[in-house]
């Protein structure tokens, strides 16, 4: 195969290489291992673009102790905009300009921010060593708390079937200790979850059905039915702490007849907790 005009020769070694790149500067051809020697000729904007790679070195722009990098700069700070060698090229490891502002702005922001926090702080301890502040957050976590658990228990309720479902008022029957003593475990898995009742029953009639239920005498002593008598009773946070609720009270009247007086946190909802006690427990 006749390949004389195939190829070009090295300006630097004059060997001839089939694959020879040309200049963009001064348009002659170098061999692999002469395609990086330095041009002294100045890329004009007429000079044709022959898409090979620039052989310009450019040095890493960081400085230590006032004496620039050697080596050379191969990547560009996305921020800053300045080229570093790949030692240097984050933004932690050179002294980014860019970057102390941004700092600077964030810094700017959160200044009233942490004035305000320090403010808050400085009343809590002038309070009582931040006693409002924990007592403020410990009320929100209890709040919180019961208001889950209403959903938890208004979930699982179990109750006559025949109750249409607007007219289901669901309590958390708890047990006092004597009446503990009185049931079976099997007994106290029956009260286990929330219970439904009809909202427009007495109290006196939500107990006979609690007390069948549960498997329990109302009266335990009918010598004594004043004393022994079970009660249904709301627990406050607030002295008296226990408030029986009379037997003609209708189980939707309980809330506005028994708590009005007292804050939001003792309400009677729906989920809420009814304490079943015998009078003389009281």
């Amino acid at each position: 195969m006749d390949d004389h005009e195939v190829g070009e020769h090295c300006a630097e070694c004059q060997r001839k290489d089939f694959f020879a790149f040309q200049c963009p500067s001064c348009t002659l051809y170098f061999c692999a291992d002469h395609r990086h020697v330095t041009c002294s000729n100045v890329i004009s904007p007429e000079a044709p673009k022959l898409g090979a790679a620039s052989t310009k070195f450019i040095q890493c722009t960081f400085y230590i102790d006032q004496v620039p990098c050697e080596r050379e700069g191969v990547s560009k700070c996305a921020i800053c905009e300045n080229m570093y060698c790949l030692s240097h090229r984050f933004e932690d490891q050179h002294p980014c300009q860019g970057l102390q502002a941004i700092e600077e702005q964030k810094r700017q922001m959160e200044a009233p921010k942490l004035a305000l926090i320090d403010k808050i702080r400085a009343r809590a301890q002038k309070d009582g060593n931040g006693a409002s502040v924990v007592k403020s957050t410990d009320e929100k976590q209890k709040k919180i708390n019961k208001t889950l658990q209403r959903i938890k228990i208004k979930q699982t309720a179990k109750g006559d079937a025949k109750i249409p479902k607007d007219r289901r008022f669901v309590v958390f029957i708890e047990l006092s200790e004597t009446i503990k003593s009185e049931v079976t475990p099997l007994q106290l898995q029956s009260i286990s979850s929330g219970t439904y009742f009809d909202k427009q029953m007495s109290i006196g009639q939500m107990l006979d059905s609690a007390c069948k239920l549960i498997g329990i005498q109302q009266v335990s002593n009918f010598q004594d039915v004043s004393g022994t008598q079970i009660r249904a009773v709301l627990q406050v946070s607030v002295e008296p702490y226990l408030i029986p609720i009379e037997m003609g009270c209708k189980l939707e009247e309980v809330n506005q007849r028994y708590c009005s007086g007292y804050g939001k946190e003792d309400s009677f909802e729906q989920g809420d907790t009814l304490l079943l006690a015998r009078v003389f427990e009281l």
